[in-house]
């Protein structure tokens, strides 16, 4: 809760980087892009594989609420994705290791200065980290609940996934692990017992 209250404050006083500039002119050429039909934005190479979904949606927030301190108000989404960042990794060692381990996980990514600093000057790969941790996360708890399936845990992995991937393309490495965790974990569950069919077909 400290840390909640805190990163906003920290992101207000931070500075503006060219990345974050960048950004945010892209958001501003997408919504040309739908509102205009200004195709601008399409002369950029990685307009179809960077996406960016929070970007663009600060820019339309900031415009339609005629909010005047742009990188403020980005910095302030970007430090509560920061602070959700380190609830859901903390979240995820607890349930692989122990509380110790979310203890001193979250503690680090606190206490990095890397971490802070994308937080609040690269809003694109932070909440793009939010969906894939949260993703991967998810993932873990349905291996965990098998055989049975949750509509609850199959919406909140469809919906990060697909934050993921509205973000950045990269996203669809999820679904990788998707298959490839449910294929492992049926294998496991399910073993293959060739000495077993073998004595019987000798029987």
């Amino acid at each position: 809760l400290v840390l909640l209250v805190a990163l906003p404050i920290i992101g207000v006083q931070n500075g503006i980087s060219d990345k974050e500039i960048e950004q945010h002119h892209r958001a501003e050429l997408l919504y040309q892009y739908y509102a205009d039909g200004n195709t601008e934005i399409l002369e950029y190479s990685n307009a179809k594989t960077q996406t960016q979904l929070v970007d663009f949606l600060c820019y339309c927030a900031t415009k339609w609420l005629h909010i005047e301190s742009v990188y403020d108000f980005r910095h302030v989404v970007g430090a509560l994705f920061a602070w959700l960042i380190i609830v859901v990794m903390g979240s995820f060692l607890m349930n692989l290791f122990s509380w110790r381990a979310a203890f001193i996980g979250g503690l680090m990514l606190a206490l990095s200065p890397h971490f802070f600093g994308q937080s609040f000057g690269n809003l694109a790969d932070i909440s793009f980290t939010f969906c894939y941790i949260l993703a991967i996360h998810q993932i873990g708890i349905l291996i965990g609940e098998l055989p049975v399936l949750k509509w609850k845990r199959l919406v909140f992995i469809v919906l990060s996934i697909a934050a993921a991937n509205s973000i950045h393309i990269g996203g669809f490495v999820l679904l990788h692990y998707l298959l490839i965790s449910v294929t492992l974990s049926f294998i496991i569950a399910n073993p293959i017992s060739g000495s077993g069919a073998g004595a019987a077909a000798l029987e």
